[in-house]
């Protein structure tokens, strides 16, 4: 079973018509497919604009693992299979079965080990595709997922160059390999020096102002590894490397997983302290970013009505220089020929 991830760089920016596009692509191949969520999603209208959105719509015979509360709030027919124990503020999420094909809502897991369990059990149920609906600010559970498809467009900002920087620093954070050596703790931030001695500190996996501080002290000769599982911000990142007493040396930085830097914020930060020379990059977990859509749409608001109207910027030049910005990257517009054969780029056709 492939489990693929969705999101997108800021709402109504295509991450659900992508989703949809996949769906369709699955369900031409005969493949069985799941779909949960990693929060909440598939509103009729979006809350803000008050613009329509596309709603995920199943076949009989997919499965889905929803919220109690969804399993009659759409079109489609559920018959409810087993009920777990994951708490959500809509009621326990249950996975189901499509009796008859129509919308549906999908409220699911928003933590890393529930997601988990849920693949587990789609996996016993010999689905060939599960689709996980998720966005940019709830990102870190989606590291149970074997890839990522990001969207992006007019929505995140209507600077077609703004578009494409954040889109090439984004799938550049994915890029850095997973550590070939263990981390001696995935609960505590470890220090490995050159002469192979180690210090492990015991307040936590997270860099915080207080962890800095403990590592600095620490830092009584030069570092090889600094080894940091949970979540960071880059600006104290940014201070830990410029206080660092050997700063002259070079140094290895293991995190988490690219996920936990994303939620931290600060991408364009992110991305200058990767290509300082002295520092190289791995992670304990990674997720390949296999395909990143566009979409020109975004919703404009009309001074004379206070209401918002659909606008578009010009979706051949957005394509083209997101695509500069990535070369040799898989970047589609999934409304522009020729389409891209979704399932070969999630490795999701049959017999793969």
């Amino acid at each position: 079973m492939k489990t693929i991830g969705f999101t997108g760089t800021a709402k109504n920016t295509g991450k659900t018509t992508t989703a949809l596009a996949v769906i369709k692509h699955a369900h031409s191949a005969g493949l069985r497919i799941a779909l949960t969520s990693i929060g909440f999603d598939s509103e009729n209208r979006d809350n803000v604009t008050g613009l329509s959105k596309p709603r995920y719509a199943l076949e009989e015979g997919d499965m889905v693992a929803t919220a109690q509360e969804c399993l009659t709030a759409g079109t489609a027919t559920l018959e409810g299979l087993e009920t777990t124990d994951i708490e959500t503020i809509l009621g326990k999420v249950v996975i189901a079965r499509v009796t008859a094909a129509g919308t549906v809502l999908v409220a699911g897991a928003n933590r890393e080990k529930d997601l988990s369990f849920l693949i587990s059990r789609f996996a016993d149920y010999q689905i060939d595709l599960l689709l996980v609906d998720g966005a940019l600010n709830r990102l870190v559970p989606m590291v149970a997922c074997d890839g990522l498809v990001l969207a992006t467009g007019a929505s995140f900002d209507q600077d077609i160059h703004k578009i494409a920087d954040h889109a090439g620093t984004l799938v550049h954070l994915f890029t850095p390999s997973i550590t070939q050596t263990a981390l001696a703790s995935d609960q505590f931030t470890t220090l490995i020096f050159d002469d192979q001695s180690s210090v492990q500190l015991t307040n936590g996996s997270m860099l915080s102002s207080r962890t800095m501080e403990e590592i600095l002290a620490k830092i009584t000769k030069p570092l090889a590894s600094l080894e940091i599982p949970g979540a960071c911000h880059p600006m104290l990142m940014k201070t830990l490397i410029e206080k660092n007493p050997f700063s002259d040396k070079p140094i290895n930085l293991i995190f988490g997983n690219p996920l936990k830097l994303i939620a931290s914020g600060g991408l364009n930060l992110w991305d200058e302290l990767m290509h300082q020379p002295l520092i190289t990059v791995h992670y304990r977990h990674n997720l390949p970013v296999n395909i990143l859509t566009v979409n020109p749409f975004y919703p404009k608001l009309k001074p004379s009505t206070g209401m918002y109207q659909a606008a578009y910027v010009d979706k051949y030049f957005l394509l083209r220089t997101v695509r500069i910005a990535l070369p040799d990257f898989p970047v589609y517009d999934l409304f522009q020929p020729p389409q891209p054969d979704l399932l070969r780029l999630l490795g999701a056709a049959k017999g793969e």
